[in-house]
């Protein structure tokens, strides 16, 4: 008994701790003393041997332990049973330590008080939320069940149910249990349903080899995978199981839910030294210890120990950190949960504070600790005589201020949590103080703990702290928590060398500053906050010693790079979000990570040609307008000169030359400030082909591949002038064959005759003229007339619209008799030059009268439009550019001065020649005779004359 005693201290400091449970089924957590209410309110149901079998607390079958729950039916048929049965679990749970529950339940439907399923589930769900609104520290979820002798079809009206909820319950339904009698129906059977759940969200925590020989259907079930097992009893190849399950189970990384009090109960395991928790354990793989069906259990004693009376224990050392691991779990911010010592109050008359009396055996029995909780204190007592106190607990009281308790020097741990402190103050004396707990309070700012340089532990969730500060003397602090406070920012964490875990927990936290100066943190945990982007936690990548982390709960989770990017850049991380990293999910995530770069890069570099590409139409789109601008301007000044007054009384009208040279230096310094950015655009997307300004018509000298010009269907032409594209049409057709389609927008269009330029392509299907920058499009006309003199092409869409018959007809009618009259008046060497060598030939035939016989014209007509060929009539209908006029127009003049000056150049020779003759008769005469007497004169003597012919004839020779 003493030896009991001496422990009880520890054991009651050790069922203190804060817990989780994961494995809790409402009917099987059911105490007697909810029984006894249930039963009271039902004294006709004849269920006394029913209680004998649940009190007597000996070990049953399995099979009898699934026949309790038959009883347990009979007493809970209305909706206000489960919701006394819901309360009352919870708030046991809770009183318990327990501060993370997950219930789970089979919903039922009850003819007798016309209680649904879906009545059962809103039930539950209502004791649920009644007990968050009466406050008990604890947060419950709840596991819709599917019970397996139910079979498939009630299984998948449980899974629409459970997934209506999941959408429904605000996150309070999370997943979906197999479970009841394992001997009933075979997995097989569920996997459809499950499968259905799994896709819908729902998380699976399956019960899998509660006995032998369920090989087969814990393959098949496996093959999901679950998030969880439960029991797993027989899962190992030490239990009747297979090293193949085991290795699935590892492979997938599955927690197991081990139940160790239920399966000793129900005889499935027979002692606690022989419990499969063990052989787990040792492989290091996720487990949890869980209660199961509490409210079925008793005192377990084992038979692998040799003193039958001494009850099975499990130790925990408190050297380990264990205790601080499980401090900050789950949020399980409230740290004790004892019951208080007995202790008597007293009053002074003298003095305004309850002074504490102890007996001389309570010291003796509890002599470094007091427990004053729940006592229903507004201020603290003063405790004489206590100085040599260690352990002090105010727990759940309404203190409003930290007082009396400056004598206190050897205090080393104290504990505050729940009360209404609005300030930290009192505790500068307490320099031996290592664990200080202030959870639960009013506390707005963090301040006066100077003198607190060995504290090991503080505690501060759940308060108002908006800012962190006043922490950078407590060197030797390992834990710090402030979580559901108030905090944005984390900073000025500078001087805690020794901190190893920091809970910031559903706080507003947007960004982390100064973890990476904490050479001991390994735990951090950061759930529920406001974190969006990986740049806001990036100090977390530089941090070392770093090995645990929490994300979840913050819109960076929801991420699909979320988790590869974190294990990318935190190689050193064990646990993210609670669960164990491998080595494959880092390879993965680190190729994952590699690949996602790869994908921000291109992004980014898309974003930067998408930028450039905006940046570079809109460079275009002002020298467009800074030239039609120009035109304008000169077209004005053109026409100012041509109304410009005659002189009157020898003075001119006043003009302002200046300012006309001011506006042209204004304009054309424009044009060269932006030339500094791209001045054209050529862009391919899919199969269209855009040209922005008329740099970019250069692209049609370019080498383009057989593919990309195959693909290229239609050609977009923005800022460029119509009179310029004119002249690349050919080889436009002849680079994309394939192009069917024409765009055009801010090309200046203005006449109707300009569309008859088109009719040099090969191929036509639609044509789109924006109204922007074409005022061609504001004559009502238009369309019919690109009809008429595009009907070769046989075109199907304008400007998005269809063509119809009636389109065509009454295009025919409104120019057809235009073009008659263009090719009447058209002399034939005009006409020839309109037509190419096969088009000239047909045309002398015609003229020839060759094909005059009877058909042969409507032959050739008919030949026209099989082929795709303009007909002549159209081809009259041409345009000619500005330049090609203007060449044309000079090349006129050219031949107009050449043959000018041809004529005249032969007039005066003719003259010359004229007047030579008439001088040549004037003299004639006169010549004849003197030519006559030189004759006579040279031959009279004719030796003299031979001897003179044959010296002339000698010097010819030589």
């Amino acid at each position: 008994m003493a030896a009991e005693r001496d422990r009880e201290p520890e054991l009651r400091f050790y069922r203190r701790l804060p817990k989780a449970e994961l494995h809790a089924h409402l009917n099987g957590c059911i105490s007697t003393a909810t029984m006894k209410k249930l039963m009271a309110q039902k004294p006709n149901l004849q269920i006394q041997n029913g209680m004998t079998v649940i009190d007597k607390g000996k070990k049953r079958t399995l099979d009898e332990c699934f026949q309790m729950f038959q009883i347990i039916y009979q007493v809970t048929t209305r909706t206000e049973d489960i919701l006394l049965i819901t309360k009352d679990v919870i708030k046991e749970f809770a009183d318990d330590g327990v501060k993370y529950l997950e219930l789970r339940s089979t919903p039922r439907e009850e003819n007798s008080t016309g209680m649904t399923k879906r009545m059962y589930v809103e039930t539950v769900l209502e004791g649920i939320k009644q007990c968050q609104e009466e406050g008990l520290d604890i947060d419950v979820r709840l596991l819709i069940a599917i019970n397996r002798r139910d079979g498939p079809a009630v299984a998948k009206q449980t899974v629409k149910l459970a997934e209506e909820f999941l959408l429904s319950s605000d996150g309070v339904v999370v997943g979906l249990d197999l479970s009841g009698d394992p001997t009933a129906g075979h997995g097989q059977d569920f996997l459809e349903p499950l499968s259905e759940a799994k896709k819908a969200g729902l998380k699976l925590a399956l019960h899998l080899c509660e006995i032998p020989n369920q090989e087969e259907e814990t393959k098949i079930l496996l093959g999901l995978p679950p998030d969880r097992i439960g029991h797993g009893t027989f899962l190992n190849s030490t239990a009747a199981g297979s090293e193949e399950i085991v290795s699935l189970v590892q492979q997938n990384h599955i927690p197991i839910e081990f139940c160790m009090t239920s399966n000793i109960k129900s005889q499935t395991v027979p002692s606690c030294d022989k419990h499969h928790f063990g052989y787990w354990y040792s492989m290091g793989h996720p487990a949890v210890l869980c209660v199961n069906n509490c409210g079925l259990q008793l005192v377990i004693q084992t038979s692998s120990i040799p003193e039958k009376t001494k009850p099975f224990e499990f130790r925990i050392n408190k050297e380990q950190s264990s205790f601080h691991n499980r401090l900050l779990q789950h949020d399980l911010e409230k740290n004790y949960s004892g019951r208080p010592d007995n202790t008597n109050f007293g009053s002074s008359s003298s003095i305004t504070f309850p002074v504490l009396q102890r007996t001389a055996e309570e010291k003796i029995l509890n002599s470094d600790r007091l427990t004053l909780e729940r006592q229903k204190l507004t201020v603290c007592p003063i405790i004489d005589g206590e100085d040599h106190l260690r352990l002090l607990n105010f727990q759940h009281n309404f203190i409003t201020r930290i007082q009396n308790i400056s004598n206190l020097h050897h205090l080393v741990f104290l504990d505050l949590y729940d009360n209404q402190i609005e300030e930290i103050s009192g505790v500068s004396t307490l320099r031996s103080l290592r664990v200080l707990l202030l959870g639960k309070n009013r506390i707005k700012k963090i301040s006066n703990l100077e003198n607190l340089k060995n504290l090991d532990v503080l505690d501060l969730h759940g308060n108002q702290i908006a800012k962190i500060e006043n922490i950078g003397h407590l060197s030797e602090l390992r834990v710090l928590n402030l979580a559901r406070n108030l905090l944005t920012v984390v900073e000025n964490l500078n001087g805690l060398d020794s901190l190893t875990e920091l809970n910031l927990r559903h706080n507003q936290v947007s960004a982390i500053k100064d973890v990476d100066t904490l050479p001991c943190l390994q735990r951090l945990f950061l759930s529920f906050n406001n974190i969006s982007s990986f740049e806001d936690i990036l100090c977390l990548a530089d941090s070392s010693s770093l090995s645990d982390i929490t994300l979840d709960g913050n819109p960076i989770a929801q991420e699909t790079w979320y988790k590869h990017t974190v294990l990318h850049h935190m190689m050193q991380l064990r646990q993210l979000d609670m669960k164990r990293i491998t080595e494959e999910e880092r390879r993965m995530a680190s190729i994952a990570a590699r690949k996602e770069e790869e994908k921000k890069r291109e992004s980014h570099r898309q974003t930067l040609l998408k930028e450039k590409k905006r940046l570079t139409i809109g460079n275009i789109a002002r020298q467009w307008e800074i030239q039609q601008n120009q035109i304008a301007l000169e077209a004005s000044l053109n026409k100012d000169k041509e109304n410009e007054p005659c002189q009157i009384n020898g003075s001119a009208a006043y003009v302002f030359p200046e300012e006309s040279r001011s506006l042209d230096t204004i304009l054309s310094s424009a044009v060269q400030g932006l030339s500094v950015l791209e001045s054209h655009l050529v862009e391919v997307e899919g199969d269209t082909l855009g040209l922005y300004g008329a740099g970019a018509l250069e692209c049609l000298d370019r080498n383009w591949s057989v593919q990309t010009a195959g693909i290229i269907a239609t050609v977009s032409f923005m800022f460029i002038e119509f009179d310029e594209i004119v002249q690349v049409l050919a080889k436009l057709k002849t680079k994309f064959p394939n192009c069917v389609h024409l765009k055009f927008k801010e090309t200046n269009l203005v006449a109707l005759q300009q569309f008859s330029a088109l009719a040099e392509m090969h191929r036509m299907e639609q044509l789109t003229v924006d109204p922007q920058g074409n005022p061609v499009v504001n004559f009502t006309l238009w369309k019919y007339y690109v009809l008429f003199r595009l009907k070769h092409f046989n075109l199907q869409k304008i400007n998005g619209v269809k063509v119809t018959e009636n389109d065509i007809v009454k295009a025919e009618r409104l120019f057809g008799i235009l073009a008659y009259v263009a090719s009447s008046e058209l002399p034939h060497y005009r006409m020839l030059s309109l037509f190419g060598e096969s088009r000239r030939k047909q045309f002398h035939y015609l003229l020839e009268g060759k094909g005059k016989k009877s058909g042969i014209g409507s032959e050739e007509s008919s030949d026209n439009r099989r082929n795709g060929g303009e007909s002549t009539t159209r081809a009259t209908l041409n345009y000619m550019t500005k330049d090609f006029h203007m060449e044309k127009l000079e090349e006129i003049k050219e031949r107009k001065t050449f043959c000018q000056t041809y004529i005249e150049n032969l007039v005066k020779e003719a003259a010359d020649i004229n007047m030579k003759n008439e001088s040549l008769q004037k003299l004639w005469p006169q010549l004849f005779i003197e030519l006559v007497r030189d004759a006579v004169i040279e031959i009279r003597n004719k030796n003299s004359y031979m001897k003179l012919c044959l010296q002339r004839i000698t010097e010819q020779k030589q």
